[in-house]
């Protein structure tokens, strides 16, 4: 049976698992997330791509998101662009950096919400789930149980905030790196248990 357009629920274990990447600009967190996943999971099963709400398409990587790429050894080469329609239906999951992002996304396509999360609220509900689930069935069940797991956890995180946001030059270079480094961690669980 041939898996339908974003649609985790049908028998296509055997087609590509879709991953869409999304932040604002495209640019810092949705790149860097895009390649670590991408550097993590195996090829022949996901297919992951990145988008950002309100991108410029064409613009290359900040420069220190260019510089974590050269410094893992990833390609810095980028081109932004925006979240598209097609982009959104195709995708098995979603994952967006902030519950902002996630609600641009449930209100540009309303039958995405369910299989949108934030980066960090997917890496701990889907954490919490038993660890013989299919990565299909994962989804599938953080997006049943999210609410539930979510609440009870009052004081958990869920956003990564945009680095760009902060003051330029040497300060915030260093919240970019921490935020660099808190999207490897949470895809470094993603991929775990994606390869369980």
């Amino acid at each position: 049976m041939t898996q339908e357009r974003g649609n985790v629920f049908s028998d296509g274990e055997a087609d590509l698992i879709q991953i869409l990447i999304v932040c604002v600009a495209n640019v810092c967190r949705s790149p860097i997330t895009h390649r670590e996943l991408a550097a993590r999971l195996e090829r022949k099963s996901y297919s992951i791509d990145s988008a950002g709400t309100r991108a410029e398409p064409g613009m290359p990587l900040i420069p220190p998101a260019k510089a974590w790429c050269v410094k893992r050894g990833y390609n810095s080469t980028w081109s932004a662009k925006s979240v598209s329609n097609e982009s959104v239906l195709r995708a098995n999951l979603i994952i967006t950096m902030t519950r902002e992002e996630r609600r641009w996304i449930a209100e540009y396509e309303p039958t995405a919400a369910y299989r949108t999360f934030t980066l960090r609220e997917f890496a701990f509900v889907a954490s919490e789930l038993p660890s013989t689930l299919t990565p299909l069935e994962l989804i599938h069940t953080a997006s049943r149980m999210r609410g539930w797991i979510v609440s009870g956890h009052p004081n958990l995180e869920l956003d990564i905030p945009d680095p760009v946001l902060s003051r330029p030059g040497r300060k915030g270079n260093l919240v970019c790196q921490r935020t660099f480094d808190d999207i490897r961690r949470q895809v470094k669980t993603i991929s775990v248990l994606f390869s369980r």
